[in-house]
């Protein structure tokens, strides 16, 4: 594991082998549950490690986006 980030219930890890690994909750309490086998999502942005991860809001409300950067390249993903 390279970097985590949080942000409107949506819990990413990212990982030197360039995988995203996420986890939908509906609150912060549901940490403890987690299974850190089984992530809901997992996405590939190649294989550089990843340095930084953000959440934010996208264009409109009901969009979210997730920001993964590695030294040589960025990837956007839609939520």
């Amino acid at each position: 594991m390279t970097c985590v980030t949080y942000f409107a219930n949506v819990f990413a890890i990212g990982f030197a082998s360039g995988d995203i690994w996420l986890f939908f909750i509906k609150s912060p309490l549901d940490f403890h549950n987690l299974d850190f086998e089984e992530p809901n999502v997992t996405l590939k942005t190649g294989n550089n490690p990843i340095t930084n991860l953000t959440i934010g809001l996208g264009l409109s409300k009901e969009e979210t986006i997730l920001i993964s950067s590695c030294e040589q390249e960025s990837h956007v993903f839609r939520l």
